[in-house]
């Protein structure tokens, strides 16, 4: 999953609206999880991502990439 918004649309609830839009629509065609990968230097993409139910899965699957925070969710 990716997602992205222009700096003036950020902090407005609308990314959080969008990513609730497409787990909703993906859940509809029985997709089971997904899955994102946000920089280690980005703070608030890792936030953001919790905030729509995300959860630190990196050690979960082994991945040892020291760049990456890897985050999921079941649907």
């Amino acid at each position: 999953m990716h997602l992205n918004l222009l700096p003036r649309a950020q902090g407005k609830g609308i990314g959080v609206k969008l990513c609730s839009l497409w787990l909703d629509i993906a859940r509809r065609h029985g997709v089971k999880s997904v899955h994102v990968g946000a920089s280690t230097t980005n703070a608030r993409a890792t936030h953001f991502w919790k905030k729509c139910g995300f959860i630190d899965i990196g050690e979960q699957l082994s991945l040892s990439d020291s760049d990456t925070n890897w985050l999921g969710q079941k649907l």
